[in-house]
């Protein structure tokens, strides 16, 4: 449960600045994360920088969960049991 709320804490702190990475990347022009930064807050406003995040948050729900099943399943095995 702790690494699910890391994975969310890491993703609302984190999120921004991968927008800001990626919009640069798709921006022949403008190559300054300050400048890109300011465009976004001033025609977006904060709500901008967030923008596509609760898919994000359900990835991540997907990936952990998966993530888990094949670590139990892995330590079920090495140790001997049956998995399933």
């Amino acid at each position: 449960m702790l690494g699910g709320i890391s994975t969310y804490i890491s993703l609302i702190f984190g999120y921004p600045s991968d927008l800001i990475a990626k919009d640069i990347q798709l921006s022949p022009k403008d190559k300054d994360a300050t400048v890109e930064a300011e465009k976004k807050m001033k025609y977006e406003g904060i709500k901008g920088f967030y923008k596509g995040i609760s898919k994000a948050f359900a990835k991540n729900v997907i990936v952990g969960a998966a993530t888990f099943l094949i670590y139990e399943c892995a330590v079920s095995f090495l140790a001997g049991a049956q998995v399933l």
